[in-house]
């Protein structure tokens, strides 16, 4: 947290006085009030101002900021204004409020000199760094803060490592299924059975969405999405404890055991095959026209929308939404348009992309045959509940089976290519992601505006939507 006071006006007592700029700095707050932190510093900078001849014509602040860091807003800003000629000197309390880096105080010492200013430490109130008795004392004084930063920072890291080693656990927030005890060691509570239930379920193939209302509705934490997966994957309920790279196992008593945690573990989806798209044509290449932003296809109304992110906040001005329906209908009679006009619609085209999707669909096909045959196998060594095993076997055949008939949908497109190698004949075989990267190579945006009064069925359409090629 950076401040500055309004500058001073000069009465005549002062106006012969050096203007200088007063600067504080605190590295860690907590709890305790700003005002009264830095009220020592506050003073000390006044007593010197007062007996060497400055009047301090602004204040500047650094709040929680480490003296270590060159990026802080109050001393940049005191740095800039004396730069602009409002000040003629910096004063602070001591040397290590100034910084605590060698390297950042002669940068800085050397931007004050440069505009004709001082800097002024109440621990060396004399201090005249025009001499070079001077600048090496500085250098000195330096040195030592900087030294002692580091001492301090070897300490608290041997701190935490030592806190590790007992199986304290070094972070703000408690895991879900988990309170700590007075030494900081994590001891289950009563949600940690809901937490085991999470993940069978999600050894049975539940959904995120499924196991974020189940870990609501029994323990009252909300979790969404990525919320969950991290909950999944956390090692500290199998007994370990994970901080900043360093891993104690074995240090509390673990929530589920490794073959439930590893059954829960989910494969991440293979480069390239993202969910985002792949059910709507459009989503993402709508934009809406109020704020930018890309709009997305919500198809759990009754009539599917595509609408502006932003809606639920209210922090667009105008947002936009509109028909599913209507804009693929839309957007694709327009595309398909310019194709005949381009004489695109007749041209033989390749089907290189087809085979692609193809090789990738049979991949697909071989992983979660195996993910199914692995399942199966080690279903009985897994201390899983039958219903659990279960559960996972039919979600895992769901997923076979769909991949399947992804493979033999897009080997009788392949087959179909040979004969039909245009636009306007491959098209209607086309899934809505190939036509989605076919339409994308030749949009660039589709900007939709907000809906003004009702106008009957999509005739106005042309109206709110403004499309803009790549061309």
């Amino acid at each position: 947290m950076a401040r500055m006071s309004n500058l001073s006006r000069p009465d005549s007592k002062t106006s012969s006085m050096v203007p200088a700029f007063g600067y504080k700095r605190v590295s860690v707050l907590g709890d305790r009030d700003p005002a009264e932190v830095t009220q020592p510093q506050h003073k000390t900078v006044e007593a010197v101002a007062a007996g060497g001849g400055y009047r301090i014509v602004g204040w500047f602040e650094d709040v929680d900021k480490s003296g270590g860091k060159w990026d802080r807003a109050g001393w940049q800003d005191a740095l800039a204004g004396i730069e602009a000629g409002e000040a003629r000197a910096l004063i602070v309390a001591r040397q290590d409020r100034f910084s605590r880096s060698v390297g950042d105080t002669e940068r800085a010492v050397s931007r004050l000199e440069a505009a004709g200013a001082t800097l002024v430490c109440g621990d060396m109130p004399n201090l005249d760094t025009s001499t070079a008795t001077g600048r090496a004392m500085r250098q000195s004084l330096s040195v030592m803060a900087e030294l002692e930063r580091n001492i301090r920072g070897e300490y608290w890291q041997m701190v935490k490592t030592r806190a590790l080693d007992r199986g304290a656990k070094l972070s703000a927030r408690c895991p879900i299924g988990y309170t700590w005890d007075d030494a900081r060691r994590l001891t289950k509570n009563d949600d940690a059975p809901v937490i085991r239930e999470v993940f069978l379920m999600a050894a049975a193939g539940s959904s995120l969405r499924a196991m974020a209302r189940h870990l609501y509705a029994k323990t009252g934490h909300r979790r969404h999405g990525n919320g969950i997966k991290y909950l999944l994957s956390n090692p500290v309920y199998l007994g370990h404890v994970v901080y900043a790279e360093q891993i104690r196992e074995h240090t509390h008593e673990p929530i589920v055991t490794r073959e439930e945690w590893l059954a829960a573990q989910r494969e991440p989806r293979p480069g390239g095959l993202k969910r985002s798209g792949t059910k709507t044509l459009l989503a993402g290449i709508a934009v809406c026209a109020s704020c930018g932003r890309k709009m997305s296809g919500d198809i759990s109304s009754k009539t599917p929308i595509y609408k502006c992110p932003r809606w639920v906040n209210d922090k667009c001005q105008a947002p936009a939404s509109i028909s599913i329906a209507q804009l693929d209908e839309y957007v694709t009679g327009v595309v398909l348009a310019w194709a005949r006009s381009e004489g695109l619609d007749e041209r033989a085209h390749d089907v290189r992309p087809a085979e692609d999707a193809l090789a990738t669909a049979r991949e697909l096909y071989r992983r979660a045959s195996e993910a199914l045959e692995t399942f199966a196998v080690t279903s009985a060594d897994l201390s899983l509940p039958p219903e659990a095993v279960r559960k996972g076997l039919e979600a895992r055949h769901a997923t076979v089976a769909e991949a399947r008939e992804r493979v033999r949908s897009l080997e009788a497109v392949s087959t179909m290519a040979t004969a039909k190698t245009t636009l306007r004949d491959i098209w209607p075989e086309l899934t809505v992601a190939e036509r989605r990267e076919l339409i994308g190579s030749v949009i660039r945006e589709i900007r939709v505006s907000r809906r003004v009064g009702r106008p009957k069925g999509g005739a106005m359409i042309h109206k709110r939507v403004h499309i803009r090629w790549e061309n």
